[in-house]
């Protein structure tokens, strides 16, 4: 059964937000962990405020991580259809024995 070089596009593109939508959050958390703690060294923040405010700065990777992952998953989307549709008349021919030892 062939499918649509759209369809299995989208089904790459999901497999592949939903994978970097993850590294890139936690990625972004880890960068608003390290900033806050740096904040809080310089004596701008209480101290534990990190600690007592997880869940804020949860909130906040997400929010940052959502402009990105709409950039990456458009620009991968994109770059999945081309490639299906590259790849639509493309025929496996297997490589020819040679006679000769080498």
């Amino acid at each position: 059964m062939s499918k649509s070089p759209v369809y299995s596009a989208i089904i790459a593109t999901v497999l592949f937000g939903s994978t970097l939508g993850v590294l890139v959050a936690v990625g972004m958390f880890g960068v608003i962990r390290i900033g806050q703690s740096m904040i809080e060294a310089l004596g701008m923040l209480p101290p534990r405020w990190g600690e007592n405010n997880v869940t804020l700065m949860m909130e906040m990777a997400g929010a940052l991580a959502v402009p990105v992952m709409v950039w990456f998953v458009v620009w991968f989307y994109r770059k999945a259809v081309k490639a299906e549709r590259d790849l639509l008349d493309y025929r496996y021919t297997p490589p020819q024995p040679t006679s000769g030892k080498p």
